[in-house]
């Protein structure tokens, strides 16, 4: 986010080595009110010369953002990220970023990158997100295995170099190592370095009767709360 803020204009003249800097204005005549304090400048973010492709519109409890440059800094509700740009939760973060066609989630202990170019991308090095799009191809996901594309709902996870691809909704297609298949709803599948994708497996079908369900309730830190399901 760039805030734009006033400042005094400094005219450098380099003539034989010297240096002129141009003279402060002058003091308000008396009777006239003073100028207000010029706002010190935000620091930059990271990457910030990159093109605003989402919004974070949720985060807790540590969400991080860098360039290619490194250098981490706290990011929060309501900023945009940039391609070029890292992002990265702790242990127990969580964010949700918001793109014109889609709706992503972000889950703790994840590190992605929107790398720049023409065609937009992104990167998950480690972690697991969560994509939802049900009237448009989401967004190209990688990782170091694989590459998915698609519509629907679809959660990607990657840990210790194994890449899971699970289809909710939809139908995605998954390609690795020289290979590709296509899931449809309740279908999933893995991919290992230099490997192509695995053959599509059926989901174990989900609990039913939860409680909380899709939405839940709000509690008070430290009330108990009951959860109740059926097995399948």
């Amino acid at each position: 986010m760039t805030r734009h803020a006033g400042a005094w204009t400094l005219a450098v003249l380099v003539a034989g080595g010297a240096v002129a800097q141009e003279p402060p204005e002058p003091p308000p005549a008396a009777g006239e009110p003073a100028a207000p304090p010029t706002a010190e400048p935000e620091p930059a973010r990271p990457g910030a010369s990159g093109v605003p492709v989402t919004l974070l519109s949720f985060a807790e409890p540590a969400v991080e953002v860098a360039g290619a440059e490194g250098g981490w800094q706290g990011l929060r509700e309501g900023e945009r990220l940039r391609t070029g740009q890292r992002l990265r939760t702790g242990p127990e973060g969580v964010a949700r970023l918001e793109f014109p066609f889609m709706g992503l989630n972000v889950g703790p202990g994840s590190e992605l990158w929107l790398p720049p170019g023409v065609v937009l991308s992104l990167h998950l090095e480690r972690g697991r997100i969560e994509v939802a799009s049900e009237r448009s191809e989401i967004i190209k996901l990688v990782t170091p295995e694989a590459e998915v594309r698609g519509q629907g709902r679809v959660i990607v996870e990657r840990r210790e170099g194994l890449t899971q691809v699970l289809a909710f909704s939809g139908r995605v297609r998954v390609t690795g190592g020289g290979g590709r298949v296509t899931l449809v709803s309740g279908e999933g599948t893995r991919v290992r370095p230099g490997r192509a994708p695995e053959a599509p497996l059926a989901l174990p079908p989900a609990p039913t009767q939860l409680t909380p369900g899709d939405d839940p309730p709000y509690f008070e830190v430290g009330a108990p709360v009951e959860l109740t399901w059926s097995p399948v």
